[in-house]
């Protein structure tokens, strides 16, 4: 089937570039290739050639309803396919066929042979000729599925054409029928034939159920397989069968709720190789190369498969470094980017230095991605390279032998893709988008596989494959409009009223033959459905979902199921009328247990319904017995219990005063090592994100892909480097005020910064990237004009200095609390200006988000605590200069327009007030870190949209704490709002 695609490909192809080529918009859609094999497979199964084609458009088949140009183009590509057919010596198979036929006019049949046909209903005009060859002067059995029910409309042209060739008809009864329940007998006789009132007994042989989805009419089905196996002895899973007009989605929640639930399933139909994780893999690796080793599908591909074990193999944590490296994709970002993998640090952690073995394991795995890395654009190479289907299909092959771990599968689907190689018979250049269809088409073949009726489990099976069998009990779920019946769809290249004109001027001109028409093909599911009804023998269930769940809109059940209705009761059945069927079913969706548990499919409903029968009446004390089946289960009660149902904070809220946990708070203590202002402040907003983020040590880490363009916090970090730099810069020269010349250093050094991030750092689209480039050189320089009309009074003298931790900092500044405790602090000052009698100093802040509500001179309940505490680290810093400098002030200069390069301060005065405030503060801070209070404060509006961990509190998080927030062991820190 590939090979004719891709000749059907070439042939159109050679004339794209033609005026009057009528497809040539399409001319390379895999689509339009597929389609033309199959108009050109019709053609030839009505025995017309391409020469006869020719002669009907030429011969009457244009008039005003058809497209002469679309015809002859389809003609030319018919001849151009046949044309290189001829070339490479190949037959397609309806030329084998053909072939077949030769050979056995030629070859005779023996008269005294019994040939016996059977398993088919419909014939075309090349199967007609292989069976008269076939049978020749030998006696023939024709096993012939046919009834004078109106289901079997589709059998009659086949029968009659049996008739006239001197074949003599003889009924046969249903294998099944003498052993069908009268209930059963009566609806496949009258299915789809008008009402006549005629009723069928009721029995309860027929069920129809409704679930509200797939999924719950997967379980459902399951839940009667049970109870029927259940309630009579002598029905084995062996005696039941599933039959669906399509195999998906069946195959999969089937397969699922089945093993869940312990019943037994054999699947008639295995998936596909591509549907194994194997096949998967494949099939990632070609979408790899060519969308160039996008990071996303790279860390699927590693996390996705079962890798060969090796030195550093940690999927997960590559995923971590790559999206630490900010790794987009592509071959060149990974070569250039990937020796720095495992050196990049979560932000906030460059002055907390690893533990030795951490930082080996750390580089062990970066090794082990950068070894997974090399052979992945290795093997995108090789791909690229390859010019042949032999050369592509050893690539990919031996990648997988490469970086999958060895097992059955991996060696049938390496075994599968090697067949590529004999697609080189056609001669054709193997590109990448040849090499990928053709790779999706041979995996995605099912395999073949022979219908197996002793198996030990319930039968799964489409009706194609079903037809002909009997079972004690048959469910034929997907009853929905547009799946069961399949819509008759029309060949796209060569419609039905087009057909039916060439079939009138082919009669004409004697050439035989009969294209058919797809829209007649409705007729054919009718049969399909009656003989799927026809393979119960005591009982049938016809299901339908009433829910697509990947919209939620109403699905419309097919009305198939009302002309079962109307078999069964002999009345003109509608939508109300099918809810009033005695054996009709609707599963609600409100609900999953069961009312009677001992119709539970498995455990989880089985234990869903006792606690909700506990809660309902009451006796929760039922239902405890899950907590030895589950820790889970005791540890959610008591989370519930303690979330929504305590007065006070408990540990489920972040209380953790607990005798088990006051030991382990110890070494977190604020007064037990350096803490950063900003640290301070988080707990100031809210001490829950304070525990998650610096006691626990969580952070976000973002997917660069995701970005669309620089982060804030790589912009605040690009533009506080490009400052200290060029004021560096300007220091060592010795250039102050900023020389006439300034703006053009500024602007080289921002473009160097800018290529330097855009190699490091996640940029999101170019676009904007490029907008965002040009707000970052248009802030800078008004940044440097409004430094130049001040540089007579102020000139930096620290810049990005750090203070209170490392070897490189000047010690840690402190603040002495009551009880001789001390609370030291660390980080970085921005930048330290003095004035020029360099008796006067200043601390500048950079910010480049945007511009916070916040009055001079303001602590905000504890949530601004940045620019006092830089007044402190400052004093520090500048201790050691004689004379001291006084510092007057401490300020944000918000450094973009759109903050409109604003400025908030914090000035020096009345400190010792000032500084009574911030111990009480600090003071409070401590003794709720010591005590274990790390309760959330919730505020939607200012505080919970910017935090990462909002999801962590979930929904209800202001409920719970205006229920909590009476308790005393809060009331110190809650006070500190009063503060301004």
């Amino acid at each position: 089937g590939q090979a004719a695609a891709l000749l059907a490909r070439e042939a159109a192809l050679e004339v794209a570039g033609e005026g009057s080529f009528y497809f040539g918009p399409i001319a390379d859609r895999a689509g339009f290739h597929q389609a033309l094999v199959r108009t050109i497979t019709d053609m030839k199964e009505a025995l017309l050639r391409a020469d006869t084609f020719d002669q009907a458009i030429h011969g009457g088949a244009v008039d005003k309803e058809m497209h002469a140009r679309k015809l002859l183009s389809l003609l030319g590509l018919w001849r151009g396919y046949e044309r290189r057919l001829s070339e490479l010596g190949r037959l397609d198979g309806t030329d084998l066929v053909t072939f077949a036929i030769g050979g056995l006019m030629q070859a005779g049949t023996d008269e005294a042979s019994l040939a016996v046909l059977y398993g088919f209903y419909d014939l075309n005009e090349q199967q007609k000729w292989l069976l008269n060859a076939f049978c020749g002067d030998s006696d023939s059995l024709v096993l012939f599925p046919t009834d004078a029910c109106p289901a079997f409309a589709w059998t009659e042209k086949t029968r009659q054409w049996f008739e006239s060739a001197g074949f003599q008809a003889e009924h046969y009864g249903h294998a099944g029928a003498g052993r069908r329940a009268p209930e059963l007998q009566h609806l496949v006789r009258r299915l789809f034939a008008r009402p006549d009132g005629s009723a069928a007994p009721a029995a309860g042989a027929v069920g129809i159920l409704s679930a509200p989805g797939v999924a719950r009419e997967a379980r459902e089905i399951a839940r009667e397989v049970l109870a029927a196996v259940d309630a009579d002895e002598s029905l084995r899973f062996s005696d039941i069968a599933i039959v669906v007009r399509t195999v998906e989605p069946y195959r999969r929640v089937l397969t699922e709720v089945f093993e869940t639930a312990g019943i037994p399933l054999h699947v008639v139909h295995p998936p596909p190789l591509g549907e194994t994780p194997t096949g998967k893999a494949a099939l990632l690796l070609r979408e790899l190369v060519q969308r160039d080793f996008p990071r996303a599908k790279v860390m699927e591909f590693a996390t996705g498969f079962d890798l060969a074990e090796g030195e550093g193999t940690a999927p997960v944590a590559w995923d971590q470094m790559t999206m630490e490296a900010g790794i987009v994709g592509g071959s060149k970002e990974w070569t250039e980017r990937l020796p720095r993998v495992g050196a990049c640090r979560q932000p906030g952690d460059e002055d907390t230095p690893e533990p030795e073995p951490l930082t080996e394991r750390r580089e062990a795995v970066a090794n082990g991605l950068r070894r997974f890395m090399r052979r992945l654009l290795a093997f995108g190479e090789e791909l690229r390279a390859a010019s042949t289907f032999t050369s592509a299909a050893a690539a990919i092959t031996g990648c997988l032998r490469d970086l999958l771990a060895p097992s059955a599968e991996r060696d049938t689907v390496t075994r599968a893709v090697d067949a590529l190689t004999d697609l080189d018979v056609l001669g054709q250049t193997a590109d990448g988008t040849t090499v990928g269809r053709a790779l999706e088409a041979l995996l995605g073949n099912e395999p073949d596989t022979a219908f197996v009726t002793d198996s030990n489990g319930v039968v799964f099976a489409d009706v194609m494959a079903a037809r002909g069998t009997s079972f004690r009990l048959v469910f034929v779920p997907g009853l929905v409009e547009k799946s069961f019946p399949v819509p008759a769809r029309q060949d796209p290249l060569l419609l039905d009223h087009e057909r039916f004109r060439l079939n009138n001027v082919l009669t004409g001109l004697g050439t035989g033959g009969e294209l058919p028409e797809k829209g007649a093909r409705i007729a054919e599911e009718k049969l399909l459905y009656r003989l799927a009804c026809g393979i119960a023998t005591e009982r049938l269930v016809v299901s339908y979902p009433r829910l697509d769940p990947t919209t939620g809109r109403d699905l419309m059940p097919s009305h198939f199921v009302l002309r079962t209705v109307e078999a069964l009761t002999g009345e003109r059945a509608t939508l109300q009328a099918l809810e009033a069927f005695p054996g009709y079913v609707r599963v609600p969706l409100s609900r999953l247990p069961p009312e009677d548990l001992g119709r539970s499919v498995d455990r989880l409903e089985f234990d869903l319904g006792q606690v909700e029968r506990a809660l309902r009446g009451n006796h929760a004390g039922t239902a405890l017995y899950l907590k030895q089946l589950s820790k889970h289960f005791e540890r959610g009660v008591r989370a519930e219990r303690n979330r929504w149902g305590a007065t006070q904070f408990t540990a489920w809220d972040g209380m953790l005063d607990l005798p088990s946990c006051l030991p382990l708070l110890g070494e977190h203590a604020l007064e037990h090592e350096p803490v950063s202002p900003s640290a301070l402040e988080t707990f100031g907003t809210c001490p829950y994100r304070y525990l998650l983020s610096q006691v626990f040590r969580l952070s976000v880490q973002e997917e660069p892909e995701r970005a669309i363009t620089i982060s804030p916090a790589d912009r605040g970090e690009l533009i506080h480097t490009i400052l200290e730099r060029f004021h560096e810069g300007l220091r060592e020269g010795n250039s102050w005020p900023p020389p006439l010349d300034a703006e053009e250093r500024l602007s080289k050094l921002t473009e160097t910064e800018l290529d330097r991030f855009a190699q490091t750092g996640a940029v999101g689209f170019p676009l904007f990237w490029e907008l965002a480039k040009q707000t970052i050189r248009e802030d800078l320089r008004t940044v440097l004009r409004l430094e130049q009309a001040e540089a007579g009074v102020w000139r930096p003298e620290l810049l990005e200095q750090k203070y209170g931790r490392d070897e490189q900092a000047t010690g840690a500044p402190s603040i002495e609390l009551a009880e001789g405790r001390a609370v030291r602090f660390s980080g970085r000052i921005d930048r330290v200006d003095l004035d020029t009698t360099k008796q006067r100093a200043r601390v500048v802040d950079y910010k480049t988000g945007r511009k916070q509500s916040l009055k001079p001179d303001s602590f905000a309940g504890g949530t601004s605590l940045q620019l006092p505490l830089y007044l402190i680290a400052a004093k520090h810093l500048l201790a050691d200069r004689k004379p001291q400098p006084e510092l007057e002030r401490a300020f944000f200069w918000y450094v973009s327009a759109k903050a409109e390069f604003g400025r908030v301060e914090f000035t020096a005065g009345d400190w010792p007030s000032k500084l009574e405030t911030l111990k009480r503060i600090l003071g409070t801070f401590a003794d709720c870190v010591r005590g274990g209070s790390f309760f959330a404060v919730p505020d939607e509006a200012k505080k919970c949209g910017y935090c990462d961990f909002a999801l962590v509190c979930g929904a209800g998080k202001e409920q719970v704490f205006q229920r909590k927030e009476r308790d005393p062991r809060a009331a110190a820190y809650l006070g500190l709002s009063d503060i301004a």
